[in-house]
Parts: C-alpha cells; structure tokens; sequence
C-alpha cells in the first residue's frame, strides 16, 4: 500500500509540472525571444542549441538570468562561452522549480479515491552542461554537449546523464545549416518505482544573416511530434539597440537587448499556450557580460556575419601605429586601424564604419556588430617583407595598399585607391 501511495503522489507531481515540459522548452533568454530558433547567432545561450555553434563565438561571454514563471516557478541560469583557437569551451547551469506549490494525494480505500493528503510538495529540476566545440574545415563545425540532469522531489530524487552532437555548415557566408542531435545516450532517470529515459530529438534550422539581421527557421522532432520554429533579430540605432521577435508551436516570443559596451540589457517575453489553454506570459530579464580578453581568429565565412553579443572595445590609449582613412561614397567610409608588432607577431586593431571586411594577404579581419575589429596575425620578416591590405566598403569599392615592414617600421603605400584619403601613420613597437 505504501508503494501505491507513492506511486499516486509522484504521479501526480509529474502531472503538476508536466505542462512546462522545463529543458524541452529551452533556457536562456534570447534564445527564448527568438522562438529557440538561434542558428547563426553565437554567443554562450548557443550552446544548449547546438553546441558547434560555439567555435564560432569570437569573445567570451558570460550570461545570467533569474526570474518566476506562471506566478510560482523560479527559474535561474548562467551560462559561459571561452573560445580558443583550436577548441571553444562552454558551461551552462539551470535550474527551475517549484517551493511548497504542488498539493500532495493519498489513496483512501473508504472512498476509492485520491484525496488530499494536506501538505505540498517542492520540485526542481536543475541542469548542468559543458560543451566544447571546432572547426573540421571553413564551412564545417561540430560540437559536443555533456549534461548532468538532475529532478528533485520532497519524497525521492533522481539524475540522469547525456549527451548532443551538433553540427554548423556553411553554404556561403550568410546562409548556414544546423543540425543538433538531443538526449544521445542518455542514461535515465531512476525513480522509485519507474525509470524515466528522455527521448531522444533531432533539430534541423537553416539561417540567413544580412548586414543588421538575423532570420533562423527550423524544426524539431521528438516523441512523434514534429515541431516548428521562426526567429528574427534585428539591430538599430547604431546597433546599440537589438530586438527578436519568434513563434514556437504554442508560444509566441518578442524580446529587446540594450548594448551599453561590455555589458548588454536583455529582456524577453513569452505567450505560453497548450492547445486552447492559455498558461500565462513569462517576463524575463537577463544581463550579457563580453569578458575581457582578446578575440578569437575568425575565417572567411566569419567575415561578414553579425554577431549581436556586445564585445570588448579593444582600443587604447597607446596607439602603436595609426592609420585613419576618411573618405565618402555611396555611404560615408572611415578607418582607423591600429598595427602593434610584438616579436613576430603583428595585431591589427581599431574601428570600421560601413566597411564590410578587411582582409590581410589571405587572412579576412572580421568586422563585428559594434564596427570593431581585432587579428593577430603570425609574421615571418625573413621570407617576406611587404604584405597586401585590402578594404572593401559596404557599397562595394575596394581599397588596396602595400604595407612595407622594415626593422618593425610600417610603411604604407596607395595601391589602386580611386580617390584620396588621409593617411597619419605614428611609428612606436616593441
């Protein structure tokens, strides 16, 4: 009898929390704002999508959230993103649930029936993820997630263990496919008196992104039920403004971001719907944080993709070698790039306005969302002495100059320029 009485009280309990599904709906929370539709958008809620997706994060980031659901559920997460230059490394946390909100049952034999018992109960279920993730060849990443799940009731407790494989491949360098595989070899949860196994889930997202937009579409199948999945993000003013709008099956998603430097403002809401019921809207606030360290090497198909996380301003005060280059077309052009050479190293640094890539020899400088840019790039004085700069300009001009090294001295000559720019070059090294 006391096995049937428990069986009854966890049954219930599942049923309580059954309608928010927790991981299933996703974590974070611009993700969330975009309907879980984030496949070209990279920064540490990536992650838990598809882990391939941070190889291709620039700069750390560290992202927090805390919030209550539905009146009654809190809900916490953190999530970070380290990129490297051979692996990229994330780690997420998660936790949702509910304090003394679930009615308990018991059995009574008298009546047949389940009654309340009198006291309630508490459910939480917390996640803890690391992810790693590279780059096979230019258009092709994988990724690997490694996830402790963990559910916890007043009466019984039980964990589980899984993995995701992910997969990014680009196409050209604005549209890329997604493929994330969920819950692979997954161990199960061990209650008391069932095993509970989470079923595996496949994703599929196609993403598209222009010069301030990003629109991902995708589908998700789990447990015979195929799911479908649209978002968009866009920046403005400047790009220190981004909002997302998203659908999700049941739910309808919109969200804002404030970039204020390293820092960004989030925030996201959400219609919840099961069927014809309406569960409720979900408010939830957030704060980015871009870590301070330098960014990471970036290929080709990185080159002119936007990336909404705020990033580090790597400019500063002691300005090695300075060339600004002013100059108005189709769309007003400015550049100031700052070379430093240390030993055999040269990093180029500085800011680009309606420029769409710089390239170095055969090496692309990504130019990021807030018109910043940094490369280090490996130099051998001995076997070359002149390198080929190139600036392509968003209304498609090309701007080329030889750049002559001497002793560490940079020199830079006009190449096929059509029209005059100003040129300041101030000579300090190390």
């Amino acid at each position: 009898m006391k096995n049937l009485i428990l069986f009854l009280v966890l049954f219930d309990l599942l049923m309580a929390v059954d309608y928010e599904h927790f991981l299933a709906n996703g974590i974070g929370i611009n993700s969330l704002a975009m309907g879980n539709a984030y496949f070209n958008i990279y920064n540490s809620e990536s992650a838990f999508y598809n882990p391939a997706a941070l190889s291709y994060v620039k700069s750390g980031s560290l992202c927090m959230v805390n919030n209550k659901k539905f009146n009654e559920l809190n809900e916490y997460y953190m999530s970070l993103a380290y990129p490297s230059e051979s692996f990229s490394f994330g780690f997420t946390v998660f936790y949702s649930g509910l304090s003394n909100r679930i009615v308990g049952t018991y059995y009574d034999e008298n009546f047949l029936q389940v009654i309340p018992s009198g006291r309630n109960y508490s459910y939480f279920t917390s996640l803890a993820m690391m992810s790693t993730a590279a780059k096979l060849n230019k258009n092709l990443s994988v990724g690997l997630n490694i996830k402790y799940a963990y559910k916890y009731l007043d009466i019984t407790s039980a964990s589980c263990c899984g993995t995701d494989l992910g997969l990014i491949y680009y196409l050209n360098s604005n549209i890329n496919l997604s493929f994330t595989a969920y819950n692979l070899l997954a161990s199960g949860y061990l209650w008391e008196t069932e095993r509970e196994k989470p079923s595996p889930a496949y994703t599929l997202g196609l993403g598209y992104a222009l010069d301030s937009s990003n629109i991902n579409f995708g589908i998700k199948y789990q447990d015979d039920i195929w799911q479908y999945m649209a978002g968009l993000e866009s920046r403005i003013l400047n790009e220190n403004l981004i909002f997302r709008l998203g659908i999700n099956q049941d739910t309808c998603n919109a969200g804002l971001s404030l970039c204020l430097g390293d820092y960004s403002l989030d925030y996201s809401f959400a219609c919840y719907n099961s069927g014809s019921e309406y569960l409720g809207g979900v408010h939830r606030f957030g704060l980015t944080w871009a870590l301070d360290q330098q960014a990471k090497p970036v290929t080709d198909k990185e080159s002119v993709r936007a990336n909404p996380t705020p990033v580090r301003d790597f400019s500063s005060s002691s300005l090695y070698n300075e060339l600004s280059i002013n100059e108005i077309k189709e769309l007003p052009v400015s550049l100031t790039i700052n070379f430093d050479i240390i030993d055999n190293k040269i990093i180029i640094k500085g800011l680009a306005k309606n420029i769409k890539l710089l390239k170095w020899d055969n090496t692309d400088i990504a130019i990021r969302s807030d018109q910043k840019f940094y490369e280090k790039i490996k130099l051998n004085l001995y076997e070359k002495k002149t390198f080929l700069l190139k600036i392509y300009d968003r209304s498609g001009n090309l701007y080329e100059y030889n750049v002559k090294i001497n002793n560490k001295v940079i020199e830079l000559t006009k190449k096929n320029n059509i029209k005059e720019i100003n040129l300041i070059i101030k000579t300090t090294h190390q």
